[in-house]
Formats: C-alpha cells, structure tokens, sequence
C-alpha cells in the first residue's frame, strides 16, 4: 500500500449538464416541444454524472442499482443492449439509439411522460464516482481525517459489505488492480492480518494502513486513497457485470 503511480484523471465537459430541476411536471414542460431525439440527448446528459461524454459501466450500474432499488435487474444485459460495439462505454450515439430503439412505439404523450420521470430520477441519482479526482475533491470538502480516508478505501475493498476482507476476496481484487508479484501481495496480506484469522477485519486494515503509510506526507496520503478507493470501486462494477 505504498505511493501508487499517477494516473490520467482528465475529465471532459458539457454545458447540458447544468443544475436542473428534478421534478417530473417541471421536467415536462422543458421537454414539451422537443423532438424524441433532443429528449435522448437530455436523459444521457442526466445519467453522465462525471461529465465525460459518455456512460461508463461503473456510472450505469451504480445509478441503475439505485434506481431499481433492490429489484432483480439484469443490468448486464440492459448495460449490453445500450452498449452496441461493446467496448464497455455508452456513447452519446448509442444511448440515443437505444433509447429511440427501445422507446419507439410510444406515442409523443407517453414518450415525454415516461422520459420526464426517468429524466427527473436520475438528475437525482449520483453515481459513485470511480474517478481519483473526484474522490480526493470529496475528501477535501468532507474534511476527511487520515482514518476517515483508510475507511473510504476498506469499503471499496470491501465488496460484500461484510466488515472483513478474507484473503481471496483480497488477492482477487489487489491482483487486478496492482498487477504484481502474487508472493508480494500475499505477503501484505499477512502483515495486515494482525491476529492471523485468515480474514481483516476492518479496524485491522485501517490501523495497518496508517501506521504502514505514517511517513507519507497529507498530500500523497489522501491522493493514493483516492486513487486506491476508485480503482477498487470499479473493479467491483466490472466484478458485478461479470
């Protein structure tokens, strides 16, 4: 859990994103005389949190998990159909053809009815972010304490949600997100399996990752969290699609 390389963070832009309002009859009236292709294009620019230019898997699945609220979805399935060429990203293109696709047996009434309430749901519904940026930004503004981070990056390590990384669970993830030596990555498990259970717990992991990382300045400390905490939560989405 030493300092981690830098990583190209670089995030696009687009003015459609603007703060609007998430109320379905307001909604409404923005779209009513907009043709089903414009009204696409706004619900896109509701589900692209980060402002990139387009849906990545991680963004859908987070934002539709909520948005089913626990109701059995294939989002696999539903991220595959949006995603035509299937290179894991949902363009501008493609969501306005899925949806046009999918939506295209509905009157003008039903179609601006339906897109106003799904349009109003996810202006609401934030995806968690994956990008290091955007993390170490809500770090900052939280004022997270150094524990609070190490708290942060446990529970996108975390994927059961269990309060305890068993070893496979562990060399799963840190394998595909260090890429190394798996005798090394073993060997930090067992540095940070205190009392040699076979799993962390929690308070385990965040006392060794303190005291592991407490020579590393407050910048480099909260920049590798960051860093860390997104590629573990987007190795859980791509685990999830799986």
């Amino acid at each position: 859990f030493q300092i981690l390389g830098a990583c190209d963070t670089t995030m696009g832009g687009n003015s459609s994103t603007a703060k609007k309002s998430a109320k379905a009859e307001d909604v409404l009236v923005e779209i009513k005389e907009m043709d089903k292709v414009d009204i696409a294009k706004l619900f896109f620019y509701a589900f692209d949190d980060d402002k990139s230019g387009e849906v990545r898997i991680w963004e859908f699945v987070s934002q539709y998990t909520q948005y089913f609220k626990g109701r059995d979805t294939d989002l696999t399935a539903l991220f595959a159909a949006y995603d035509k060429d299937s290179d894991q990203t949902i363009t501008l293109d493609e969501f306005v053809e899925y949806i046009s696709r999918a939506y295209g047996r509905y009157s003008d009434d039903l179609f601006k009815k339906k897109m106003s309430q799904l349009i109003a749901a996810f202006r609401t519904i934030e995806a968690t972010p994956t990008n290091p940026k955007v993390i170490l930004a809500d770090f900052k503004k939280r004022k997270l304490s150094r524990k609070a981070a190490a708290t942060e990056l446990f529970e996108a390590l975390d994927d059961d949600n269990s309060n305890k990384i068993e070893k496979k669970e562990y060399l799963a993830q840190m394998k595909l997100a260090w890429k190394d030596d798996e005798a090394y990555i073993s060997s930090l498990f067992e540095k940070m399996d205190l009392d040699g259970s076979g799993t962390i717990e929690k308070e385990e992991f965040i006392k060794g990752f303190l005291e592991k990382n407490k020579a590393v300045n407050d910048q480099i400390f909260y920049e590798m969290c960051a860093q860390w905490t997104g590629a573990f939560r987007e190795i859980y989405i791509f685990e999830k699609k799986e």
